[in-house]
């Protein structure tokens, strides 16, 4: 069953409303929380550096339990190998014809997308029951040997953690991934961290497996214990942070430039187009982290772009879930194209409007707006951290505020049609 792939392309206007009018409204909405942000930010000058604190350390569930049998048959363990297992086996003997079978579209973004919308309201849930990490611990309890763990040097990890991001990132664009493709690549990514893990210990997870990176990163934007804008506030500005909010904020965003009839139109083939893709992905990664890196400065406000990132992903994945996830049960009826109907799904159809379009807009928008407004109010609080002035606190954000107000109206503008 082909599933569209513009699930998330928005229209030109919201009704009778013009595209230059939502743009207005929204530079209003931020420059009008500016203000406000900067005079509430005001007040914490001279109040002394905050307490700071860290996601780089093992908070995955594995690196506090000890390897023993016992262990293995924990929930999340269970879970996490019977996800791994099913994956395999769906790819692997189910329909060659990528239009038929979806495996690689329910995890590859089906899946990233959901974990990382219920990581923003429940916080990084995904280790609990990471395939990844239930593999190396199962293969490790069961080799009954646990070798000593080597250091796991910063710069190996976050060039690790990048690497593998940017390539899931690269797969989530393919639209001919065939199933035993896929298949290979599940076999080879797991594989790859069990040796690393083995090695590295759960260090290395935690730091490097794409999906435990973003589900922890996106999960400092969870509401309670103090809310996001405390937490980013006091979290410390990594570069592993800085280049996971680059990816998250980059590969929205490359996505939703190659669905846009622009790109479709340019006047070069479909190859050199595939072949560009990659490039344009990489370049824009490189480009943000290097805003990221700039932005954060004196005041260190690389952890602002951590809710830029949370409404880009809430405002491209939403609608995914919303219209392309209805393909799911339909496939799930009959996975391995024998013309079963295990859940009665036979003849269903995609249903391309779930709700209004004006809806779907509205759900998209306000998050986005919402994940920039806290990033400005973010980096302003991290200021005033630093500086003795006001007239300082403008300075030491100027950059990221203007950069976060051009990922804000462009991607309004490329959302909704402008492109």
């Amino acid at each position: 069953m082909p599933v569209p792939l513009l699930a998330h392309a928005l229209p030109a206007s919201v009704g009778a409303v013009p595209l230059t009018l939502i743009l207005t409204a929204l530079l209003a909405a931020f420059l009008a929380v500016n203000a406000v942000g900067t005079r509430r930010a005001a007040t914490r000058i001279g109040e002394g550096t905050h307490a700071t604190g860290t996601i780089d350390g093992l908070s995955i569930p594995w690196a506090s339990l000890p390897l023993s049998k016992a262990s293995l048959a924990g929930t999340g363990n269970v879970i996490g190998l019977v996800l791994l297992v099913l994956t395999v086996v769906l790819s692997a003997l189910g329909p060659t014809d990528p239009a038929t079978n979806l495996t690689d579209v329910a995890v590859l973004t089906l899946g990233w997308g959901f974990v990382a919308l219920t990581s923003l309201l429940a916080g990084g849930w995904w280790p609990v029951i990471d395939p990844v990490a239930a593999t190396s611990r199962t293969l490790r309890t069961l080799a009954g040997d646990t070798p000593a763990e080597a250091p796991l040097p910063a710069r190996t990890s976050t060039v690790a953690m990048v690497v593998l991001m940017t390539l899931w990132a690269y797969l989530q664009l393919l639209t001919n991934l065939t199933p035993l493709a896929f298949t290979v690549i599940v076999v080879v990514y797991v594989a790859v961290h069990v040796l690393a893990t083995a090695r590295f210990g759960p260090a290395w997870l935690a730091r490097t497996e794409s999906v435990t990176v973003m589900s922890r990163t996106l999960g400092l934007l969870r509401p309670g214990d103090g809310g996001p804008t405390a937490r980013l506030t006091a979290v410390d500005d990594t570069d592993p942070l800085r280049w996971t909010s680059a990816i998250l904020i980059g590969w929205s965003l490359v996505d939703l430039v190659l669905e846009t009839e622009w790109w479709h139109d340019l006047a070069i083939s479909q190859s050199a187009r595939e072949a560009l893709g990659p490039a344009v992905l990489v370049g824009v990664i490189v480009l943000l982290y290097g805003a990221i890196r700039g932005s954060s400065g004196r005041g260190h406000l690389g952890p602002a772009f951590v809710a830029v990132a949370g409404g880009w992903v809430v405002s491209h994945y939403l609608s995914i879930l919303l219209i392309e996830g209805q393909g799911i049960p339909i496939w799930l009826s009959d996975p391995f194209g024998t013309g079963a109907d295990l859940l009665g799904q036979r003849g269903d159809l995609v249903n391309l409007e779930p709700l209004p379009v004006a809806a779907i807009t509205i759900l998209q928008i306000v998050p986005f707006l919402a994940g920039h407004v806290l990033g400005v109010v973010v980096a302003q609080r991290r200021a005033a951290d630093v500086v003795r002035t006001e007239g300082q606190l403008g300075a030491v954000t100027l950059f990221a505020r203007a950069t976060i107000a051009v990922l804000l109206l462009g991607g309004a503008w490329m959302q909704l049609g402008g492109l």
